[in-house]
């Protein structure tokens, strides 16, 4: 079979779409290493699934190099570089807090890799990331080179989501696509952070451009409480009456 990324026909590896690392440190997983899916049919329908949502997508060499920048983004996001431990040694601007330190090619990369998984994956639950053969292409030669490109290609930034007892580190919400001005976005949401990602890079506003992990090594991530978030808080009550 052909790997995805390479495109050699290789033994392919059953690869994780969303790093696994993601799943255990959101709590999503129970004591036998499942974590729950709710299917809405005429009803809510649950399922346990192991070990992540996985199909089989890379080869083996491909699956090591992604797997080392999801080794770096682990220690940054849980390790004890972690954002509560920026958060309480660093600097807070207004309405976000400054991150340094981060690593910008390997975190672009390991975010870019990502994105790129889901938009090429055949499961049903990644159907809405769709980047497009022009893009797709890009990012897959951007990964398969090592090179993050610039700040604005494909752009990412942070919001942290303050909610009373924290209940929204405990849920993913996968990719969806969404329209902001004009610009085609996907939105991830893991352990009380929303990931954003700008597909297009024209007439980006300054205050969004800015918030973009940077070649400085620094990640201004925004914070938001809650009911200033529609679409989360939406999605929030929505799997409260479905668990329930």
């Amino acid at each position: 079979m052909k790997c995805e990324l390479c495109l050699e026909k290789k033994k392919l590896k059953k690869s994780h779409i969303i790093p696994e690392f993601m799943y255990e440190y959101t709590g999503l997983y129970d004591e036998k290493h499942r974590f729950r899916m709710v299917k809405t049919t005429d009803l809510p329908r649950f399922s346990y699934q192991q070990k992540g949502l996985r199909e089989f997508l890379l080869c083996g060499g491909c699956e090591e190099t992604i797997s080392r920048w999801e080794q770096y983004a682990q220690k940054t996001l849980y390790g004890r570089h972690n954002p509560k431990y920026v958060k309480q040694n660093g600097q807070k601007h207004g309405e976000y807090i400054l991150f340094t330190g981060i690593n910008y090619e390997k975190f672009k990369l390991f975010l870019l890799s990502m994105l790129w998984r889901a938009s090429v994956s055949n499961l049903e639950q990644f159907r809405q990331v769709r980047l497009g053969h022009h893009h797709q292409e890009r990012v897959r030669k951007m990964i398969l080179a090592g090179e993050p490109g610039n700040e604005d290609d494909y752009g990412c930034f942070f919001v942290a989501i303050m909610v009373p007892n924290n209940h929204l580190r405990k849920f993913i919400i996968l990719f969806d696509r969404f329209r902001a001005r004009d610009h085609n976005c996907y939105r991830f949401f893991f352990g009380g952070f929303l990931c954003v990602f700008v597909i297009s890079k024209h007439k980006i506003p300054a205050k969004i451009r800015e918030l973009f992990l940077n070649r400085s090594n620094e990640l201004r991530v925004l914070v938001r409480r809650i009911e200033n978030v529609p679409f989360l808080l939406d999605s929030l009550l929505d799997l409260k009456k479905t668990f329930h």
